[in-house]
């Protein structure tokens, strides 16, 4: 899969002092064998049978676990470097937490007490590098990164690299290797003008060389390699007080303590891109390391526990678990030549390594941020290569005046943050090329996503360039314009202003007819969320919605050819229901047309539940794994789930709900946006218990009841002067007139839960 950091300097140092840190704590249990997957060692290694084995994963650890049903012992612990590491493991191979052990980069190096601020930048100054010289470690943006360093802030800036030669390339990153990586790093050190020129050094292959460079150094890496998961580098440097700057990714996430910039690997140009992109980038990045120059990073507390001890049949169900989630097997992983290279250019091995990778780099921060999005599916999409440095570099000088970040994101990445841009202070997002496949992402974007900030796509088709007046103009006017001759684009609403925005989407999304019914066919549950009223508030009796007023429900629906989302949810637990079965099969039997979906906390959801309800009419059962809730039935028969069985459920933790104050219930959430226009009432309506309509799933307590299905028909309350006028005020940003709405702070304006 990756190319293993083969340093064997590097990996007999950590060796070593990990064999240290097992022999001085005890508690670890020193008695037991340890075992090193990447070392070379290993087949010299004599390993008692009777005992437990420590396996210790390095960089490789991806593959490692997929080659783990050849390991030589049968009971193990496992141990990792980086939470990065273990955040991959839990979440892509389905290991439980405590079956993880972490061990800290404190436990192994001593972070020198006094860290050296960061140079004065009109003297004398060394920028190093010191490893592996491939293309691995992103080095033409340490290149690029330090030219722009040298050539608008400090000329008297020099620049190292210390280290072995080695073409090989990162398989996941799907780049094709250079025939020499030094002569094509020579070819960018010749086509840039410096005071300073670079200089390769001989590597030191004495322990101490991070003490060889005295005038004023800085340690830089801007490496996003797959297999980035501790850097013995860094901590060499950090051992001698060296300032760094980093990579905000993997395990050079962990460093902290004074004088650390760490830049996000989202901004980081990727290797595949061209010279002109990677110029563009690495001005950015310089002047960006400008404006942090003397930060520190505040150290996480990362918890650590024992590992529990597992053995081979564990670990065939987690090589298991990976193979059929992702709807592979073993001969598609290693293409029939041993290696897993050729597996990470098809397009399962692509959509893995996005997995891979979220999970990989350090969250994007909350700060206010432009978001330039780059089309790796297809890198010459649309004219991006032409396109990416004029629109890059409006953005840069943009971001630079209101002190903004500017992140770059790969399409597909971009479709799994959806749930993080509805929490983040996200300015703009910008599509900087057209192809045909990027119109229903713009369609879902624009119409049914609650995005409250301007959208920009671009298109050359006509034109080789967009001059950069054109961009500026359209960046300083109210409204965003779509630059396209695309009809299907043209229509849709964007504005600058998201109340303009806002204002324009209703056209799209307001309608004549509810399109969501939620029902709370009972209001009991088996949880008590703190981010649920249920948790605060007492809930009526215990009841059951009737069968009667059901029945009549399903009847008034089928006379509207009903055909949008159907639930059984509110604020309920619909596995409670004794006869949920039944009711699911009459609402599928009486509205054919509609979807069928059903909230639930999983804790009852077994295998023979799920067939019943998906047999029964359900085509989408989301499930949560609420907060101090470890394990699921799901966690065991999800494996054994087809294909198809696998598209009907989707899990999320609780990390990932959009939590609200539900209508001023509760102290969560943002700030309230009394102005923001709310879409949610012109979309659904939610049935309670007691046969109450109300206008929005954010109304626990039931304050705004339109009426009542028990003496009134659903077309008489939709169509009430008082649910007309309640729909105008929302959709207008009138929040102040009614008291839920004034104190609700959802800003998820859209019936997207």
């Amino acid at each position: 899969m990756m190319i293993v950091e083969r340093s064997a300097e590097s990996i007999n140092i950590l060796q070593q002092k990990i064999e240290n840190y097992f022999l001085q704590n005890k508690r670890l249990g020193t008695e037991n064998n340890l075992w090193f997957p990447d070392s070379s060692q290993n087949q010299k290694v004599s390993l008692a049978k009777d005992k437990v084995t420590d396996v210790i994963l390095f960089g490789s650890f991806f593959r490692r676990i997929l080659e783990s049903g050849n390991w030589p012992f049968d009971k193990m612990r496992l141990w990792c470097l980086s939470p990065s590491v273990k955040r991959v493991l839990t979440k892509l191979y389905g290991f439980k937490e405590q079956e993880i052990g972490l061990i800290s980069r404190d436990d192994l190096f001593t972070q020198a007490s006094l860290i050296r601020p960061f140079p004065d930048l009109n003297k004398p100054w060394t920028m190093v590098f010191s490893g592996r010289l491939s293309p691995t470690k992103n080095l033409e943006t340490f290149l690029v990164v330090g030219h722009f360093l040298q050539k608008l802030f400090s000329p008297e800036l020099r620049l190292a690299l210390q280290g072995d030669f080695h073409d090989d390339v990162d398989s996941m990153w799907d780049r094709e290797g250079q025939v020499s990586y030094k002569n094509y790093l020579e070819k960018i050190i010749d086509s840039l003008s410096w005071t300073h020129r670079p200089i390769f050094l001989s590597p030191s292959h004495d322990y101490p060389w991070q003490k060889d460079h005295t005038v004023n150094p800085v340690f830089a890496s801007f490496s996003h390699f797959s297999a980035e998961d501790f850097g013995v580098s860094v901590a060499l440097a950090r051992e001698e007080a060296w300032p760094v700057i980093l990579s905000d990714w993997g395990g050079q996430s962990d460093v902290y303590g004074e004088s650390v910039i760490k830049i996000s690997a989202h901004s980081i140009p990727e290797p595949w891109e061209s010279l002109h992109s990677l110029l563009v980038k690495g001005e950015y990045l310089a002047k960006l390391i400008i404006r942090r120059w003397g930060e520190k990073s505040e150290k996480i507390i990362f918890p650590q526990n024992l590992p529990v001890i597992l053995d081979a049949n564990n670990l065939y169900d987690r090589r298991q678990h990976f193979v059929k989630k992702l709807d592979l097997n073993f001969a598609d992983l290693f293409c029939g030549d041993g290696k897993l290279d050729n597996f990470f250019k098809k397009e399962n091995g692509k959509r893995i390594f996005s997995n891979y990778r979220q999970l990989f780099s350090a969250p994007l921060n909350s700060d206010k941020y432009l978001l330039i999005v780059t089309h790796d599916m297809e890198p010459d999409a649309g004219g991006i290569a032409a396109l990416v440095p004029d629109i890059t570099r409006l953005w840069f000088h943009y971001a630079h005046k209101e002190n903004l970040s500017v992140q770059f994101i790969f399409i597909r990445d971009l479709m799994k943050r959806l749930q993080f841009f509805r929490q983040a202070n996200l300015e703009a997002l910008v599509f900087p090329f057209f192809v045909n496949s990027l119109v229903p992402l713009v369609q879902f974007l624009t119409k049914g996503f609650a995005l409250s900030c301007p959208l920009y796509v671009f298109n050359s088709e006509d034109q080789d360039r967009i001059h950069e007046d054109l961009v500026a103009q359209i960046f300083r006017n109210e409204d965003a314009y779509i630059v396209t001759n695309k009809k299907e684009l043209s229509t849709f609403p964007l504005g600058k202003n998201p109340s303009t925005y806002l204002q324009a989407v209703k056209k799209v999304e307001h309608s004549d007819l509810f399109s969501i019914v939620e029902v709370e066919i009972n209001n009991e549950c088996n949880n008590k969320c703190s981010y649920c009223p249920n948790s605060i508030s007492q809930r009526k009796s215990s009841k059951y919605l009737e069968i009667s007023l059901y029945r009549k429900l399903l009847t008034e629906l089928s006379a509207l050819s009903f055909s949008g989302i159907f639930s059984f949810h509110f604020y309920n637990e619909p596995l409670l229901h004794p006869h949920l079965i039944e009711w699911v099969e009459l609402a599928s039997k009486a509205l054919p047309s509609a979807r069928f979906h059903l909230y639930t906390n999983a804790t009852l959801l077994t295998l023979e539940k799920f067939r019943q309800l998906t047999t029964a009419g359900i085509h989408l059962i989301k499930a949560t794994r609420h907060e101090e809730v470890r394990s699921l039935p799901l966690d065991i028969w999800y494996s054994q789930l087809s294909p198809l069985e696998r598209s009907q459920i989707e899990l999320e933790d609780a990390s990932e709900i959009n939590k609200t104050n539900r209508g001023g219930i509760l102290s969560l959430g943002t700030s309230i946006t009394s102005n923001l226009p709310c879409y949610i009432p012109s979309s659904m309506i939610v049935v309670t218990s007691d046969g109450n309509i109300l206008s929005c799933y954010e109304d626990f307590a039931e304050k705004l009841i339109l009426g009542n299905l028990k003496t009134q028909t659903l077309v008489e309350i939709w169509k009430s002067d008082r649910a007309k006028s309640f729909r105008e005020k929302l959709t207008t940003g009138k929040r102040l007139d009614f008291d839920l709405c004034s104190r609700c702070n959802n800003s998820r304006i859209f019936p997207i839960r």
